[in-house]
């Protein structure tokens, strides 16, 4: 099952940096010469070597696995792909002794698990380098379980698990702040078998679960002291209306993207979040949490809270500048696993059905893993897949209109430029690409407009260079 999954990856292996990769680990000198061990965790600076990045994440963990990988193998992408498979592979494991554990059903278990190792949704995570926090976060994240777990079950060695699965728990963190969910997943699972809990057992929970409770909140403080920042963007009264209506909104878009087999892009355009959409979202949330109630399957009820609460991050609960991400449903998608295997493990007279249904679904999630991996082999292929897949996703767009021009097909990168243009507005950056767009066309008069727009909107060195260079070339060029 792992070994399938991974096979299917090999061929993207030694695809090139793309996205933010060359930011995070080839142009970082924290990740390509190396700090001193604290700094990674006290100064920003080593997260990215662009300092506007500084502020949006928190992950010294995974700063140091690139430290790790670059120090033994090199700045190179197929050291970090062989990295995040072999850590996909062990996260597989872990997944599936979860869903075993849970439902006491090994055929069910392995069966769900192999369907969550061939979610298309997992292509991001498995072959974009820098997601190699979420593989160390989700990796982490599950141990931390499995010790809390043994500490609140089993006297023995209780202590020792307990802080082995705090130390796991804020590990996580500082490899992927989603992992701040970690705390209040454990104590759903508690609550969910509390009845079933000896007194002794009861009293170790609340003291494991209080523990982790004040772990997160430690992490939560040391980030934003040494960011600066608790979301990506201010929280006011504004924020808070709009994630009223976010929040429900994207809990079923995030299950759309989780079980798609097709359609994935490395960025996607806005969601609408008219009020009647809010409206029903939440009526269908309300409709699900009457169904677990009358249901009263534990593990069912436990994968419904897994998936809800990872998802807590990325729900514009706190501002966030992606609108969604593939990569960010990797974690709420063992929620949809451990449903998965809950559903098979009941189904008693349609087992056999049901086991064939998933084995289907396999074999065209397996099928669209190898067409969603050739995107990435390239960022122009990247890209163009993306603004393909995702017409109205301004950042697609330029981003495939930015690698147009690298490869010298300004007229096609003018057009996806433009509609980047028209769907967020012109700023000073997608203005300073329209212009040298229009200046490998030799259309100088417009490339001049287009720089000075960019630079009256936003003034820079380099901005007035170019400027500067278009001027020189108009007036070089022959007069009609």
């Amino acid at each position: 099952m792992a070994l399938l999954a991974a096979a299917l990856y090999v061929p993207s292996l030694a695809h090139d940096f793309v996205i933010d990769d060359t930011y995070y680990i080839g142009d970082n000198r924290a990740v390509t010469e190396g700090v001193p061990l604290a700094r990674y965790f006290t100064d920003r600076s080593t997260t990215a070597s662009r300092a506007d990045f500084a502020w949006q994440s928190y992950r010294p963990v995974r700063t140091v696995g690139f430290r790790v990988l670059v120090a033994a193998f090199g700045a190179r992408p197929l050291p970090f792909g062989v990295a995040n498979l072999v850590l996909y592979v062990l996260a597989i494991a872990l997944v599936a002794a979860l869903a075993w554990k849970l439902t006491g059903d090994r055929a069910a278990a392995l069966a769900a698990t192999a369907l969550w190792a061939l979610l298309p949704v997992h292509v991001e995570p498995v072959v974009y380098a820098s997601a190699l926090g979420d593989h160390l976060s989700l990796v982490l994240q599950l141990l931390a379980f499995f010790a809390a777990a043994h500490a609140m079950m089993e006297r023995r060695h209780a202590a020792l698990l307990a802080v082995a699965s705090l130390m796991l728990a804020a590990l996580a963190m500082g490899a992927k702040e989603m992992a701040i969910t970690e705390g209040p997943i454990l104590a759903a699972g508690v609550a969910c078998i509390w009845r079933r809990l000896q007194p002794d057992a009861r009293r170790r929970a609340v003291a494991i679960v209080v523990a982790h409770a004040i772990v997160t909140l430690a992490f939560l403080v040391v980030r934003t002291r040494v960011i600066g920042a608790v979301g990506q963007g201010a929280i006011t009264t504004l924020t808070a209306r709009i994630a009223l209506r976010a929040i429900p909104i994207y809990l079923w878009k995030y299950l759309e993207v989780i079980l798609a087999p097709l359609g994935h892009a490395a960025a996607y355009g806005p969601v609408p979040l008219e009020r009647w959409r809010a409206a029903l979202a939440w009526m269908g949330v309300l409709a699900v949490a009457v169904a677990l109630w009358r249901a009263r399957r534990v593990t069912l009820t436990f994968a419904a809270a897994w998936f809800a609460l990872s998802l807590v991050p990325v729900l514009h609960v706190v501002p966030l500048l992606a609108y969604y991400a593939d990569r960010f449903a990797y974690v709420p998608s063992v929620g949809v696993v451990l449903a998965v295997a809950d559903a098979l493990s009941a189904a008693t007279r349609l087992r056999r059905v049901a086991f064939a249904a998933v084995v289907l679904v396999a074999v065209v999630y397996a099928a669209a893993v190898v067409v969603e991996a050739r995107a990435w082999q390239t960022e122009l292929t990247l890209w163009g897949h993306a603004a393909d897949v995702e017409p109205d996703a301004a950042l697609a767009r330029s981003n495939y209109g930015i690698h147009l021009l690298r490869a010298r097909r300004p007229a096609d990168a003018l057009v996806e430029l433009e509609a980047a243009r028209r769907i967020a507005g012109a700023g000073p950056s997608l203005s300073m690409q329209v212009a040298l767009a229009y200046e490998q066309l030799g259309r100088f008069a417009e490339a001049e407009a287009a720089a000075r727009a960019s630079l009256a909107a936003e003034d820079s060195p380099d901005g007035r260079r170019i400027l500067e260079r278009i001027r020189a070339k108009a007036s070089a060029a022959p007069r009609r």
